[in-house]
């Protein structure tokens, strides 16, 4: 069996990470490989938060629709509340008012 990474270059990279490269037309093409990797990955990722996003958002917007029916249920109380009703007779303007 033959060996393919007999002539690898073993490099270190700034984070103290060892990479093999073979300083041919191999590291291009494993390059490339990996930048389609992360890119996949990163399409993946944003959709899924999207989703994620989507349906964190949708879940708000229905706290604030009852939020909001709530307060309007306050309101009409309050209003209600305020109201005082009068019977006709007590509208009109008379000499017997004082």
């Amino acid at each position: 069996m033959v060996d393919d990474n007999d002539d690898a270059l073993v490099t270190e990279s700034n984070s103290g990470e060892s990479f093999v490269f073979f300083g041919d037309w191999r590291d291009e093409v494993l390059l490339e490989s990996v930048a389609w990797a992360l890119a996949e990955s990163r399409k993946d990722l944003r959709k899924e938060y999207r989703d994620e996003l989507t349906a964190a958002i949708h879940k708000l917007e229905l706290q604030v629709a009852e939020l909001r029916g709530e307060l309007k249920g306050i309101r009409d109380d309050r209003r209600s509340d305020n109201v005082v009703e009068l019977p006709r007779a007590a509208w009109k303007r008379g000499p017997d008012v004082a």
